[in-house]
């Protein structure tokens, strides 16, 4: 597994997720604080980056099989970066809420194009140990490292530095594409039709996620804003108690479990994550707060280690 090629997949992760989490987590805090936003505007802002990436991925692997995985990825990533950069140029929040929302695209793109980087190079004897590592990657850089360096920059230098660091990490990504060897796989044969993108036996298992992880977008979204109003001078701690509940309870259950995919540790997951919402609306104070992040985090951490097999289970090969 500890191949070079597994390493340089390891470092594309770390700067891709990084610099898309430097954004995504001080997003709100830049349309309040530069355009006197609401939590409205934050949240329409937020949701049509969500929406335009939900409706644009079923296409996003179409793509990806149709032109290979190097072109698409490098295509989405400069896109990134490049909208990065124009979040300092709208006047108003209108426009803003424009590029966030043609943000979607790429990002959809982004996430399919790693995905099927992870399964494409590690080995098929090394799948659950390579994507267990991988994932754990993909987590303390999008909900520890880089928010946590996205408020540490914001707090030094402010958002004019921010989103150049950010689109600076991302073209590092691209560089570090075009370094790593890969069978890069293209074809012409497939078309793009529901059924080839939605598996029927996997819907009512979709409902249930999107049950529980409706409420991932607000926990991420507004929690800085949440920080502030109960006196926290750093916006980042959320997300490093958040990432730390998320990633120690994806390790003790993978652990304990192996490869089981208990239902009674399904609904701990799902009980968790109520308490944890519970926890903060309750108390309103910073401890409260962080405690709650934990407790969220970790019933997310334990989803994705039992969802993710299921899944995989309900999908014919």
């Amino acid at each position: 597994l500890w191949t070079f090629g597994f390493f340089r997949l390891l470092i594309l992760i770390l700067f891709v997720y990084n610099g898309v989490a430097i954004v995504n987590s001080t997003f709100s805090v830049y349309i309040v604080e530069k355009f006197n936003g609401t939590a409205i505007n934050v949240s329409v802002a937020s949701s049509a980056m969500i929406i335009s990436s939900m409706l644009f991925r079923p296409f996003a692997g179409f793509l990806i099989d149709r032109l290979g995985r190097r072109m698409t990825l490098a295509i989405s990533l400069v896109v990134t970066a490049l909208i990065s950069l124009a979040y300092l140029l709208p006047k108003d929040i209108l426009g803003l809420t424009l590029l966030r929302g043609l943000m979607g695209l790429p990002f959809a793109m982004n996430t399919a194009g790693v995905a099927t980087l992870r399964t494409d190079l590690i080995p098929d004897d090394k799948k659950v140990e390579g994507f267990s590592v991988t994932t754990i990657a993909i987590m303390l850089s999008a909900l520890v490292i880089g928010p946590n360096l996205g408020f540490l920059i914001l707090k030094l230098r402010g958002f004019s530095l921010l989103f150049p660091v950010a689109a600076g990490l991302l073209v590092t990504a691209i560089g570090n594409l075009l370094l790593l060897k890969f069978e890069d796989i293209k074809t012409d044969k497939n078309r793009f039709a529901p059924r080839e993108v939605f598996e029927p036996r996997a819907m009512r298992f979709a409902l249930v996620m999107g049950v529980l992880f409706i409420g991932w977008p607000g926990v991420l979204t507004y929690s800085p804003l949440y920080s502030q109003e109960i006196g926290m001078d750093f916006g980042g701690s959320f997300f490093l108690a958040f990432g730390v509940g998320l990633i120690l309870a994806q390790l003790i259950t993978k652990i304990i479990l192996g490869e089981s995919k208990s239902i009674f540790i399904t609904a701990i997951a799902i009980v968790l994550v109520i308490l944890g919402h519970s926890i903060i609306g309750l108390t309103r104070n910073p401890t409260g707060l962080l405690i709650g992040a934990v407790v969220i985090g970790a019933g997310y951490g334990i989803s994705f280690s039992i969802f993710t097999k299921l899944a995989f289970d309900l999908v014919v090969p």
